[in-house]
This record gives structure tokens, C-alpha cells and sequence, in this order.
């Protein structure tokens, strides 16, 4: 007989932002510092809803990204349980226009080492201009092999429009390895936007390494 035992984890976690001001690529607190094909724990609902169909993914957590060293920016609040999340996060610093951000989530296994998920984003604040802004997105997650994970993130597929203009879809798939368990993990991923050439689009390297269980470096 098997005991799943579920401890419900606040975690505070102050993410410097990888790609700074790219609003093409970021439309809330940046998590570009996860990867679309390792992320497992309760911000999977932001970066990749297919991962919410992980027993590791429940927990509450409060999320702080910055951009320089007076450490002002963005604030997120994330509640998640096994297939379903939601959050809300506090935007200014990116844009300069104070407004708030929803997220509805759900995802789960479809078939065996196979996972989906999806997502819907809205808007509120002063300005008008966020609040006509929907966003889905659809996410997809795949373990060949317990060492090797495929993610593919599909952001904006209704093509919201915005301050008058339709924004591109955005597809973000990635590869992660961990050859010794979760004492290290490789993890790449690339951002291109629909109708962009490929050289338009960015890389994403990671390297983590978890020495002991529960601390990452």
C-alpha cells in the first residue's frame, strides 16, 4: 500500500529576470528561469500547465522578480493542487503601468509519460488597455526516459489583441536532462515568435545543481 503524504509548502523565491524589458517574451513576473520541461513544482501553472498533473506541483508560493540591484519589481501569489491552479500577481516595474494579473490553470496525465495542460490570463488596473487582454496558452509535457523530459509551451494562441495590435503567438519548447538524478539537471529552452525568422528567436541555458536534497545551486 502506497501513502502519499502532502505537505503544503510556502516558498519564497527572488528570481532576477533573464531577459529584461522583453515584453514580446514576459507579460507577468518573469519565469524564465524555469524551464517549460523540468518545471514540477507550484509556478507550473505560469510556465507550463501540463506539469500540474505532478503531485509536486501543490503548494502556495510567493514570487518577487527584479531587474537591477534596488530589487523593485514585480510580486505573484500562486496557490496550486494536483490539476488546478491559481494566481495573482502585482505588475508595475515591467512596464510602468500598475495593473493586476489572473491565471486560471489545469493539467494532468494523458497517457503514460505524457501530460497536458492549459491556461487562461486576464487583466485589471486603471488603464483600459489591459483590460480587453485574454490570454490562453496550452502546454504539453513528455518523459521518455525518468532522465530525459520534452516541454512545449504554446502562449497567446487566440492572438489577443493589444494597444491596437494583434500579438504573435509565442512557442516556447524545451529539453531537460538529469543524468544523476535531481543532484543535477541540464535544461535548455528557446523563445520564438510566430512569423519571426528563427534567428530572431532566444536561447535559454541552465544548469542546477542539488547537492543535498531540498538545496539548489
Amino acid at each position: 500500500m502506497k501513502y502519499v503524504f502532502v505537505l503544503l509548502l510556502f516558498s519564497i523565491c527572488l528570481t532576477g529576470n533573464i531577459i529584461a524589458q522583453q515584453n514580446d517574451f514576459v507579460s507577468g513576473v518573469d519565469y524564465l528561469s524555469q524551464s517549460v520541461a523540468t518545471v514540477d513544482r507550484t509556478n507550473s501553472g505560469i510556465v507550463n500547465p501540463a506539469a500540474l498533473g505532478f503531485w509536486t506541483s501543490m503548494g502556495l508560493q510567493y514570487a518577487h522578480s527584479f531587474t537591477d540591484s534596488t530589487y523593485k519589481g514585480d510580486d505573484g501569489l500562486l496557490l496550486a493542487s494536483k490539476g488546478a491552479f491559481f494566481s495573482i500577481e502585482w505588475l508595475h516595474h515591467s512596464t510602468n503601468i500598475s495593473r493586476r494579473k489572473y491565471t486560471l490553470a489545469t493539467g494532468d496525465r494523458i497517457f503514460r509519460n505524457f501530460y497536458a495542460g492549459i491556461s487562461y490570463g486576464w487583466f485589471s488596473g486603471p488603464k483600459s488597455i489591459y483590460k480587453s487582454r485574454k490570454d490562453w496558452k496550452i502546454g504539453l509535457l513528455y518523459h521518455p526516459k525518468p532522465f530525459a523530459s520534452l516541454g512545449l509551451v504554446v502562449d497567446r494562441i487566440n492572438q489577443p489583441t493589444f494597444a491596437g495590435f494583434k500579438q504573435k503567438r509565442l512557442y516556447q519548447p524545451g529539453i531537460g536532462l538529469r543524468p544523476f538524478g535531481e543532484k543535477l539537471t541540464f535544461s535548455a529552452d528557446g523563445l520564438f515568435l510566430e512569423g519571426k525568422a528563427l534567428s530572431h528567436g532566444h536561447g535559454i541555458f541552465r544548469l542546477v545543481a542539488g547537492p543535498f536534497r531540498g538545496i539548489s545551486l
